[in-house]
C-alpha cells in the first residue's frame, strides 16, 4: 500500500483562516436539512438532498477547516488558535512525528516541523457523516440533480474516506482503516461517482484480513476479482489464506491453482501452494505435476 500521506507535497499558498463553528451550530444545520428531507413536499426536490449533503460535508470539514498539508508549525499556530491539550512523539513507518492533541483533532508534524496528517477525534456531528453525505447526494441525483454538480462532491467524499483510512492505517488501527476504506470503495460505485476506486476495494480486504475479519476480507477480495483488479495475483494468495483459516483446504488449493495459472510468476501464490502441500503431507509428485501443467 502506498503511504502517500507521509510523502509531503508542499503547498504554495494558504487560505485565510476559517472561523470554525461550534458543534451545536453544525448539528443545528444538519437537523434543519434533515427536517426538510423528511418533509413530503420538499423531499422530492433534488435541491433538498443537495442541501443535506452540503450540511453533512460542512460538519465533516469543520474540525479540520484550517488544516493543510505542508504548513509549518508557526503558520499552523497562526491559523489554529486553540492550544494543544497534549504533545507526544509517535513513530510511523520508521519515522518520528510530533503529535499535538486538541479538543477535536490530533495533528502530526514531521521532523522538519511540517504538518503531514491529522485525525479527527471528536467530529462536529456524530455518526458516519461521509456516508450520510454520499446517500444524500445519490438521492439528489436519482431525483434529477445534475451530474456535473454532484459527481465532484462524490469524489470529495471518496477522497476524504481514503485519506482518513490511510491515517488510521499509518497509526496501526487496521479495523478502523478497513471501515474507512470500505466507505471509500462503496461510495466510489454509488452514482454518480465518476470512477470506481479499485485500490479502496483491495485495501478494505487487506486491512480486514489483518484483523481476521474474514467475511469482509473475502467479500472485498472477490469484488476485486469481479472488478478485474488482481494486484498481480496477490488477491488469490490472500483468498487462499482466508480459506485455510476457515479449514477449507480444498478451496485454498483451487484458489491457488487458479491464481497460479493466471499469474505464474506470483511468488506468494507459489509459496502458499508449496506450503499447503507440505502441511497436508500429500505426495510431492502432485505439486510437481500441477506445476508442470502450468509452466509447460
Amino acid at each position: 500500500m502506498k503511504k502517500f500521506l507521509l510523502t509531503l507535497a508542499l503547498l504554495g499558498t494558504f487560505a485565510a483562516a476559517y472561523a470554525q463553528k461550534s458543534d451545536a451550530d453544525m448539528q443545528k444545520a444538519v437537523d434543519k436539512a434533515l427536517a426538510a428531507a423528511q418533509d413530503a413536499k420538499k423531499n422530492v426536490k433534488p435541491a433538498t438532498w443537495m442541501n443535506l449533503g452540503k450540511a453533512y460535508l460542512a460538519a465533516y470539514n469543520n474540525p479540520t477547516a484550517n488544516l493543510a498539508q505542508g504548513i509549518d508549525r508557526t503558520t499552523f499556530s497562526m491559523m489554529f488558535k486553540e492550544q494543544p491539550k497534549a504533545t507526544s512523539q509517535v513513530v510511523m513507518d520508521g519515522q518520528t512525528f510530533t503529535k499535538l492533541s486538541f479538543s477535536h483533532v490530533d495533528v502530526f508534524f514531521n521532523q522538519a516541523d511540517l504538518l503531514v496528517m491529522w485525525v479527527v477525534t471528536k467530529p462536529s456531528v456524530p455518526g458516519d457523516i461521509l456516508g450520510e453525505a454520499a446517500k444524500a447526494y445519490h438521492k439528489a441525483f436519482e431525483l434529477g440533480g445534475k451530474e456535473k454538480d454532484i459527481a465532484p462532491k462524490m469524489k470529495e467524499i471518496v477522497d476524504a474516506y481514503y485519506n482518513d483510512a490511510f491515517s488510521a492505517y499509518s497509526l496501526g488501527d487496521m479495523a478502523k482503516a478497513s471501515d474507512l476504506f470500505k466507505g471509500a470503495a462503496d461510495a466510489s460505485v454509488l452514482t454518480p461517482s465518476a470512477e470506481r476506486n479499485d485500490d479502496s476495494f483491495y485495501n478494505t480486504a487487506f486491512t480486514a484480513l489483518a484483523v481476521k475479519n474474514y467475511a469482509r476480507a473475502e467479500e472485498y477480495y472477490n469484488k476485486c476479482i469481479a472488478n478485474g483488479h488482481f494486484q498481480d495475483g496477490n488477491v488469490y494468495a490472500s483468498l487462499s489464506e482466508i480459506a485455510l483459516a476457515q479449514k477449507d483446504t480444498l478451496k485454498a488449493k483451487n484458489l491457488l491453482a487458479t491464481g497460479l495459472t493466471a499469474f505464474p510468476d506470483n511468488a506468494p501464490i507459489l509459496t502458499n501452494l508449496i506450503n499447503l502441500y507440505l502441511s497436508t503431507k500429500e505426495d510431492p509428485e502432485k505439486i510437481v505435476e500441477l506445476l508442470d501443467d502450468i509452466y509447460n
